[in-house]
C-alpha cells in the first residue's frame, strides 16, 4: 500500500498512536479488520435472503454473512444476515435471525445493492422465491 519510507513511517506512527488511546483503539481495529477484509477480497455475500421480520409477514432483503451458524440448547438455529440501509448500502445492521424465519431469494449479489441504492426502484427482471417466478404488478391509483 505505502511504498516509501516515509509513508511507512507515517502509517507505523498512525497505528501506534490509535492503538495506544483505549477508546480509540476499539474503533480503530475494528475499521483497520473491516478494511483489511475488503482489501484482501474475503467480503462476500454469501446469498440474498428474504426474512420474516414480524409476525404480521413484514420481510426484508439481507445478504447471508457467514456460513457458520448459532445453535441454542433447544438446537434452534440462527444465522447472522447483514440489512443493508436504502440508499446507502455500506451502512445498515447485523442481526442474528432464526434461519426458519429466512429464505433464499434468487437475486444475484450484484443486483441486490441496486435495489438498496434505488430505494426499490430498480429492481431484478427475474426472481424466483422457493422456486417459483415471482412478478410484480403495477398498484394503480
Amino acid at each position: 500500500m505505502t511504498r516509501s519510507y516515509a509513508g511507512k513511517f507515517f502509517v507505523k506512527t498512525i497505528d501506534t498512536l490509535f492503538r495506544s488511546i483505549p477508546l480509540v483503539r476499539v474503533l480503530y481495529n475494528s475499521i483497520k479488520q473491516a478494511g483489511n477484509i475488503i482489501a484482501s477480497n474475503k467480503l462476500v455475500f454469501k446469498k440474498v435472503l428474504l426474512v420474516d421480520m414480524t409476525e404480521t409477514g413484514v420481510k426484508g432483503l439481507a445478504f447471508l454473512t457467514s456460513d457458520s451458524t448459532l445453535k441454542t440448547i433447544d438446537g434452534r438455529r440462527y444465522i447472522s444476515v447483514f440489512f443493508p440501509s436504502a440508499p446507502t448500502p455500506t451502512t445498515g445492521f447485523m442481526l442474528f435471525v432464526p434461519e426458519e424465519r429466512t429464505v433464499e431469494i434468487d437475486i444475484d449479489i450484484e443486483s441486490a445493492p441496486k435495489m438498496f441504492v434505488s430505494g426499490g426502484m430498480l429492481r431484478p427482471e427475474n426472481i424466483t422465491l422457493e422456486g417459483k417466478k415471482v412478478s410484480y404488478e403495477t398498484v394503480d391509483d
